[in-house]
């Protein structure tokens, strides 16, 4: 499962980039939401929990000792929804950004 997360996460960071146009805190912002959403995946409601980055990540991992996941496949289909769309709104800003 990992072996599909990494690329995913390659995918999330791709889309990111794109999307910010000062590097620093497009390096540092993803770290910092990884970082806050993990300290506060426990104080999220019951139904939006296992739609966490992490607990998608989780999932795909296949790691059954984490509360609140989701199945492999929901996990990974996750996980690649939200690449694609953070790559599909990268995508669009580039293509308006004039970079001449």
């Amino acid at each position: 499962g990992l072996v599909l997360a990494y690329p995913l996460y390659g995918a999330l960071g791709v889309g990111i980039g794109a999307l910010l146009i000062y590097q620093p805190v497009a390096v540092l912002l993803p770290l910092a939401w990884l970082l806050v959403e993990h300290g506060l995946a426990d104080n999220l409601p019951w139904t939006v929990r296992p739609w966490s980055l992490s607990a998608v990540t989780s999932a795909l991992a296949n790691a059954g000792n984490v509360e609140a996941v989701l199945p492999v496949l929901a996990g990974g289909l996750a996980l690649l929804g939200y690449a694609a769309l953070l790559l599909s709104v990268g995508a669009a800003r580039v293509l308006r950004r004039d970079i001449t």
